[in-house]
């Protein structure tokens, strides 16, 4: 494989520590950071990047974000921001190739979220969001619902064709950006692939699963214990179905003890990972409440409280 670790599912690491940017071995990000996005009218804010594990999700978002015409990966890579534009870059070196024709090939969902009504997400507009691919000294040009070359809310496949003219080493890159600060500026990468055109096509081999932890031989030395948080951490999350109405609801009625309020399971269970935090689900039907609290009860011990 030319491109190692291509379905992100080898590794993953904290990038130069930032707790936020969380890529896969052998890549590295770049990002701008009060620089304006060129066409939009306020500066980038540094994304966050995570490296998903598929049992970390829900099981709608495990269909959703990890299965691509039928097959499942255990790791997708999401690049986000919100209320805030967006420009970034995911990349590799060192990717050898030799003279001939190759293809680089990106399956991307773009989450680009204007904002919410009873019917789920809405959409952003035909130039909300931005996706184009680097291999080596090649650029390809920016694909965009506005050019009829990428859609929202769906996985794409986005294709670079390039040529060398000798072997050498080359850096390939996906490279997005949103020009405005939409309520969710989000790309998720299920997989990267660079693949000579003058061969004949072989059936690509599945990702490497990492090996299972051994067991290391006693006595073992213990682990330190983190020291505990000092604080009560308490979160409200807010239906993605909500209503700008119904949001403002809620914000008023948690505004006096100033807590957390997000969108997202996924970032709650993270957030409230210690016994004695609270996970406050509002306006959850009451059929689907058992589901939701065997979910949460799998990710973290804080406590599940429903709100209406």
């Amino acid at each position: 494989m030319l491109i190692k670790n291509w379905a992100f599912c080898d590794g993953h690491h904290h990038q130069d520590g930032i707790p936020q940017i969380v890529v896969p071995d052998d890549w590295y990000a770049e990002w701008l950071d009060g620089v304006p996005v060129a066409g939009g009218d306020k500066p980038a804010a540094r994304p966050e990047i995570v490296t998903v594990d598929l049992y970390s999700v829900s099981p709608g978002d495990r269909q959703e974000f990890f299965q691509v015409g039928g097959e499942q990966h255990s790791y997708s890579v999401k690049i986000f921001k919100g209320m805030a534009p967006l420009q970034a870059s995911l990349k590799q070196d060192g990717v050898p190739v030799t003279a001939g024709r190759y293809v680089l090939r990106v399956w991307v969902y773009p989450d680009v979220v204007a904002g919410y009504d009873s019917g789920g997400k809405v959409w952003g507009g035909p130039w909300a969001g931005e996706i184009r691919l680097h291999a080596g000294e090649h650029t390809g040009d920016w694909h965009a619902p506005g050019h009829g070359t990428l859609t929202f809310g769906e996985y794409n496949v986005i294709e670079l064709e390039v040529e060398f003219t000798e072997a050498t080493e080359i850096t390939v890159g996906i490279e997005v950006k949103n020009k405005w600060g939409l309520s969710n500026n989000g790309w998720w990468f299920w997989g990267v692939r660079l693949e000579p055109l003058d061969e004949s096509p072989t059936k690509p081999e599945p990702p490497t699963e990492p090996e299972p932890p051994v067991e290391p031989e006693l006595p073992v030395e213990p682990k330190p214990e983190p020291p505990a948080r000092s604080y009560q951490c308490v979160v409200h999350i807010v239906p993605q179905s909500a209503t700008l109405e119904r949001a403002k609801e809620i914000l008023g009625a948690t505004y006096a003890q100033r807590r957390s309020i997000l969108f997202s399971h996924d970032d709650a269970a993270r957030i409230a990972d210690q016994s004695g935090d609270e996970v406050h689900l509002w306006d959850l039907p009451a059929a689907e409440q058992a589901e939701y609290r065997v979910w949460y009860q799998a990710r973290t011990p804080a406590g599940v409280i429903f709100e209406e």
